[in-house]
Order: structure tokens, then C-alpha cells, then sequence
């Protein structure tokens, strides 16, 4: 024996269809985001040993990017993170000082992807030089290859009574 079932009434069905509708609003906006217009670019900076570098601006540029160039510093852990990046080839620089500057062009970015990226910075050369030089051991016009101008006394041809050398 079958049971019958009652039929739904009017504000029932309202109902249900109310609370269908609301679902879908507040669903669907969550489900196009996963979907991704946009994509991320997220990184670690490290030195040489591996050490995490904190404090390094890094800067992502591209004709794709609505308001200019983005720039942020790394985190503590020496991570940065740029989200809603459009879709398109950007270009990332990394600046910290003591380091040599880091840069990558060409980096794809499609819709709803996330990029990663671990830099590597290495230290910049320092190129300093420090001449200290005691005057008694200065060299003498001849040893320095200069040779007096004439046979006469330098204190006849230089009004001061210096040397007169000729190169």
C-alpha cells in the first residue's frame, strides 16, 4: 500500500524558495572567488646561509597593474605577499642594503594562480681603499722618477726655495 504524501502549501513553497535564494547569494560570491579573477605572488628572502632576510623592499611592477608599482617590505620571517595581482607578466625587484639588488622579469601571473618565489640575496661587495702614508718615508723627486729641471740651484729658478722638477 502506498502512503500518500501531503502536498506542500503556497507559503511553504515561498518559504524554500527564500531560503534557496538566500543560499545562493551569500554561496556564490564565495565560489567566484575561489574561482580567482586575479592571482598572487607570494616569497622568501635569504642570504647566502640561509638566513631569512627581514626589512628588504620589494616592489612588483607591471603594465597590468591598475595604481603604478606595489612595494612592501619583507616580514620578520622575511616573507612578502602581494595579493589581486590582474593577470599579466610582471617584473619583481628586491632591494636590501649590504645586499646586491635582486631582479626577475617576465613573471606570468594568471587568473587565480599563486606564484611563489624563494630569493636568494647576495652580499655586496665592498670595495674600499685606505692609503696612509708616513712623510718620512715619502719618496724623493729622483726615486719617483723626476729629475731636477737644470743644473742650477732650485732656490735661483723657484721664488719659494721649493723643488722644481720637470716629468
Amino acid at each position: 500500500m502506498k502512503t500518500k504524501r501531503p502536498t506542500p502549501s503556497a507559503p511553504q513553497i515561498q518559504r524554500w524558495c527564500i531560503v534557496i535564494f538566500a543560499a545562493t547569494c551569500v554561496l556564490l560570491p564565495r565560489v567566484a572567488a575561489a574561482q580567482g579573477l586575479t592571482g598572487t605572488l607570494i616569497g622568501m628572502v635569504r642570504d647566502e646561509q640561509r638566513a631569512v632576510v627581514p626589512g628588504g623592499q620589494v616592489r612588483v611592477t607591471s603594465t597590468a597593474l591598475i595604481g603604478g608599482p606595489r612595494t612592501m617590505p619583507t616580514s620578520e620571517a622575511g616573507q612578502f605577499r602581494f595579493p589581486n595581482l590582474t593577470p599579466g607578466s610582471y617584473r619583481l625587484d628586491i632591494e636590501r642594503q649590504g645586499f646586491a639588488s635582486y631582479h626577475e622579469e617576465d613573471i606570468r601571473i594568471g587568473a587565480g594562480a599563486t606564484l611563489e618565489r624563494t630569493v636568494v640575496l647576495k652580499v655586496a661587495g665592498v670595495a674600499e681603499s685606505i692609503v696612509v702614508q708616513d712623510p718620512a718615508r715619502a719618496p724623493k723627486p729622483e726615486t719617483a722618477g723626476l729629475k731636477p729641471a737644470s743644473g742650477r740651484s732650485t732656490s735661483e729658478r723657484s721664488p719659494r726655495g721649493g723643488t722644481a722638477c720637470s716629468i
